[in-house]
């Protein structure tokens, strides 16, 4: 049944559903996808997105696209293949699986928590708890200011 449904979108479309494995992701947002099974084909790709979750892609993932034609000179992705995780069981973010650098730029990044957010690097850790507790801990803890340096709350204990 779904290879009849695939014929009647070649047929009308012009279109074809293959499966590749991306080169390259480019700076201008287009994905460079393999097709090994087309005589080494290279196709220029854009990306489906949907829904509420987001996708990572990179370079090596196996992925379905839907092949260019006369109308759009770009394929387009319409989904990462591998293994099914069911949302309800935790996965492991990719930056934790990957240890080289990720640097974040822009004017203004918001990261929210439930009831606890923890920041931890080595023997140090920032701690904000939901009742705006805020935990700072480490071997050393310094503050600089180029201007003053404010230390304000109802009451300021030292030692």
């Amino acid at each position: 049944m779904v290879v009849k449904i695939t014929e009647k979108l070649n047929a009308v479309a012009g279109q074809s559903v293959l499966r590749g494995i991306i080169s390259e992701i480019r700076s201008d947002g287009l994905i460079a996808v393999d097709i090994s099974n087309n005589n080494d084909q290279t196709y220029l790709c854009e990306f489906l997105q949907s829904g509420d979750q987001s996708i990572n892609l990179s370079s090596g993932d196996i992925v379905l696209l839907i092949s260019p034609d006369s109308t759009s000179p770009l394929g387009c992705i319409i989904g990462k293949v591998g293994r099914y995780s069911p949302t309800n069981e935790p996965t492991t973010p990719e930056i934790k699986q990957n240890r080289q650098l990720k640097k974040i730029e822009s004017d203004q990044i918001e990261i929210q928590a439930g009831s606890k957010l923890v920041l931890k690097c080595g023997k140090g850790s920032l701690s904000i708890n939901e009742d705006g507790t805020i935990i700072v801990k480490g071997s050393r803890l310094l503050s600089r200011s180029s201007g003053i340096n404010k230390i304000k709350g109802a009451a300021v204990q030292i030692n």
